[in-house]
């Protein structure tokens, strides 16, 4: 039984990823993940085929850019969190190089 009930949890888990997202790299102690620890990595897209995504240090656009990734690039994504700007979007926590920061879900697809 407890056997049925784990591989029931790692199912739910799993359907809360993105379609055709593959598993990700995990997390370390200090990282906040979701899903038990578990990331995934994803494509950024943007609405410009040479088009760049700000990557910033907190949930909003409130927060100063750290970087920008190019569209079509995989990152790996750890977290998210709802907009702390007053807007209604979510974001997600990727690392992109080395820097970890957070991007608009909605520019985060596959």
């Amino acid at each position: 039984m407890l056997k049925t009930f784990m591989t029931g949890l790692l199912l739910v888990g799993a359907t809360a990823l993105p379609m055709n997202a593959q598993q990700g790299p995990g997390c370390n102690s200090y990282d906040n993940c979701p899903r038990g620890g578990q990331g995934y990595y994803a494509r950024i897209c943007t609405n410009s085929r040479s088009g760049r995504l700000n990557v910033r240090t907190g949930p909003g656009t409130n927060y100063r850019s750290l970087t920008q990734v190019p569209n079509g690039t995989t990152v790996p994504v750890f977290d998210r969190a709802s907009g702390q700007d007053g807007q209604t979007y979510t974001w997600q926590r990727i690392d992109y190089n080395g820097v970890q920061g957070w991007v608009r879900s909605d520019y985060i697809c596959d």
